[in-house]
C-alpha cells in the first residue's frame, strides 16, 4: 500500500479516488457497462427506469455504485453534462419516514456538490418550522437544487431494504412510488443483499416496480 492510500480504503470504496477506483474494477466491469446503459436509455420527460442491483454481502456493490459514479465524472462526459450522480452514504442510515429521505436527499446533495459546505441553511429552515406539509417540502426543496443544476438526479443507494423498511408506511411508499414513476428528474440506482418483502409481496405497493 503506497503512503498516499487513504485508510481503510481497502474496506470502503467510497474513500477512494475515482480514478484509483475505477483502475481496480475489472470483475464487474460489463454489469456496469449494462447500468450506464440504462442511465443512458432514460430520456428526458419519460418514466425513468430505475434499477435494483441484488445480491449477496462480498459481491461488489458498494463498489459497483461508486463506480456508476467515477465512469459519469470521468469518462462519461455526455452523462455528467445530464446527471449528478449522488452516493447515499452510512449516515443515510438516520431515515426513519418519507420526510427524512427527502431531507437526506438534500444532505447528500449538497455533499455531492457543495463539498466545502460546513452547514445546510435549506436543512435548517427546513426543520426550524416543521409541520404537517414538511414532506412536500422537503421534496420541493431538493427538486429545485436538482432543477437549479441543470442535470438530473441520480441517486445511488446501498442497503436500499432498509430504506423501505424504514419508511414502512403503505402510503409513503405509494407517494414515493408515484413520484418515482412520473418524474424524470430523479433516478435510483439501489443495492440490496436479498430480495425484500416490499418488492416482492403482493399487497406491497413497490410490487413489480
Amino acid at each position: 500500500m503506497s503512503d498516499n492510500t487513504p485508510p481503510f480504503a481497502l474496506y470502503n470504496p467510497a474513500m477512494l479516488p475515482p480514478e484509483v477506483l475505477l483502475a481496480e474494477f475489472t470483475a464487474r466491469r460489463p454489469l456496469l457497462e449494462i447500468l450506464l446503459g440504462i442511465i443512458r436509455a432514460n430520456d428526458p420527460g419519460q418514466p425513468p427506469q430505475h434499477v435494483l442491483v441484488v445480491g449477496p454481502r462480498g459481491m461488489g456493490k458498494t463498489t459497483l455504485l461508486c463506480a456508476i459514479a467515477g465512469s459519469i465524472a470521468l469518462r462519461e462526459p455526455e452523462l455528467k453534462n445530464q446527471w449528478q450522480p449522488v452516493v447515499f452514504d452510512e449516515e443515510s442510515r438516520r431515515i426513519g419516514d418519507l420526510t427524512d429521505f427527502w431531507l437526506e436527499c438534500i444532505r447528500q446533495w449538497e455533499s455531492a456538490t457543495e463539498p466545502n459546505l460546513t452547514r445546510s441553511h435549506r436543512l435548517d429552515a427546513l426543520l426550524a418550522k416543521p409541520g404537517p406539509d414538511i414532506e412536500d417540502q422537503a421534496r420541493e426543496v431538493f427538486l429545485s437544487l436538482v432543477d437549479a443544476s441543470g442535470k438530473r438526479a441520480l441517486l445511488l443507494i446501498d442497503n436500499l431494504n432498509d430504506l423501505f423498511a424504514a419508511i414502512h408506511e403503505p402510503e409513503a411508499l405509494m407517494r414515493l412510488r408515484s413520484f418515482l414513476m412520473a418524474d424524470s428528474r430523479v433516478m435510483i440506482i439501489g443495492a440490496a443483499t436479498r430480495w425484500f418483502s416490499d418488492v416482492t409481496g403482493l399487497d406491497k405497493p413497490f410490487f413489480e416496480f
